[in-house]
């Protein structure tokens, strides 16, 4: 090849690694401009809420909290994420087991039947919370009626060092938001992937609860992945809309 093609041939390969690179940073910035713009639904700020009361409820061994937790979770229609795949990250050898696993999820029976089992040796507050059972049961009847889709969760274990991932569709033109709250013992952080492998969005705050949202143009199969930037297990509940 003379020297004219050698050159015009670096030129070509030049422009497309440029082009890779701008298309790269590009789908980064419009991540952050989406977790800048798009706000929390409603659905998702309830779910957040709601999920963080139940973590503190089964801490404090609280009925109150757990039965009103419970309510709240109950009246958006949350329930168990159905992923078409998942990909748990392997444990690191050696790594330390939690002296106090607070293992966490968001069955709204298995809450309020366990806020009425803590409520047992206090008459006024086990009536509080077989009232707010009552009042579930009557919001679950509602939803099953006419409720489609809503918000779901997931319980995961992700280990030092590694990532999980989960395979989840989305709707098109419709507003997809990935939530985790993990249980504090590491940083994690939150990717979310188009069909097509291109990142969408990211939270890489420091901390381990992650917020991630986007508007798909069409109905997809999109990426969650979860990365532990920590050495130890971390045990997270993940949420979307």
């Amino acid at each position: 090849m003379d020297k004219f093609g050698i050159n015009w041939s670096l030129r070509v390969l030049a422009v497309v690694i440029g082009f890779s690179f701008v298309l790269t940073l590009s789908a980064q910035e419009i991540g952050q401009e989406k977790n800048e713009k798009i706000q929390l639904s409603e659905e998702m700020s309830t779910a957040k809420l709601a999920t963080e009361m139940v973590i503190k409820g089964y801490k404090d061994r609280d009925p109150l909290l757990l039965a009103k937790a419970a309510d709240m979770l109950a009246k958006i229609g949350i329930q168990d994420l159905k992923v078409e795949k998942s990909e748990p990250g392997k444990k690191n050898e050696g790594e330390k087991e939690k002296q106090q696993t607070l293992e966490v999820n968001l069955d709204v029976v298995q809450i309020i039947n366990d806020a009425i089992v803590m409520a047992e040796n206090d008459s006024s507050v086990l009536m509080v919370v077989k009232k707010i059972q009552e009042q579930i049961k009557s919001s679950q009847e509602a939803v099953s009626k006419g409720r489609v889709g809503g918000p779901t969760y997931a319980t995961r274990t992700v280990y030092g060092g590694s990532t999980y991932t989960d395979y989840i569709y989305f709707s098109g033109e419709t507003l997809a938001e990935v939530a985790v709250i993990g249980d504090g013992d590491t940083d994690l952080d939150l990717y979310l992937y188009d069909t097509n492998g291109n990142l969408i969005d990211y939270d890489i705050r420091y901390g381990d609860g992650c917020y991630v949202a986007c508007i798909p143009y069409y109905t997809q199969l999109m990426t969650v992945v979860v990365k532990n930037l920590g050495w130890l297990y971390n045990n997270y509940i993940l949420i979307t809309n």
